[in-house]
């Protein structure tokens, strides 16, 4: 049996300040969030509080069962009205997709199909909305964290390596 060592490095994108629109790792929104209490008072400010990544783990190419992982995204916003954050995951750099995201193994030109769900079982593929799958949207004040639910197809041919691939992540309030 051969196996083949895989690091998804989605959060990746946490890491280079590309969340939320800079370096700060913050976002602003002009208007109301959307559900109940929120004021009309201008903007939320939201930040990152911590990032657990997705991460594979290792692969095995002649096994029927796909390699699952879980991360979590967290982060707070500002203020005490409740509101409803809406968190969107963009296209894989790789493929270009959300519905068929990759990896590429770093140095080698194999790829390794994923996807990122909002639920365990996989069928809610996380997305922009707008390109392909569904943005989640969580309701809360203050304090949020969501799951980030990671799954490679099985048995795929690749080559024993890294994989990695960069994702966008964008947080509304």
């Amino acid at each position: 049996m051969r196996t083949a060592a895989i690091t998804v490095v989605l959060a990746l994108c946490f890491a280079c300040g590309w969340l939320l629109g800079g370096p700060s790792h913050e976002a602003r929104a002009q208007g109301k969030g959307k559900g109940g209490g929120g004021g009309g008072s201008g903007g939320a400010q939201c930040s990152i509080d911590s990032v657990t990544p997705v991460a594979i783990g290792t692969y095995d190419p002649e096994s029927a069962t796909a390699a699952t992982s879980t991360g979590q995204l967290r982060f707070s916003c500002k203020g005490n009205q409740t509101l409803t954050v809406q968190v969107t995951i963009g296209p894989s750099a790789v493929s270009g997709s959300i519905a068929d995201r990759a990896m590429r193994e770093l140095g080698g030109g194999d790829q390794l199909h994923y996807n990122l769900f909002q639920d365990q079982r996989g069928t809610i593929i996380w997305g922009d909305g707008v390109n392909g799958g569904s943005p989640a949207f969580v309701t809360g004040s203050k304090n949020f964290s969501v799951e980030i639910y990671g799954i490679a197809h099985p048995a795929q041919q690749v080559s024993q390596g890294i994989y990695a691939d960069v994702l966008r992540i964008t947080i509304l309030p």
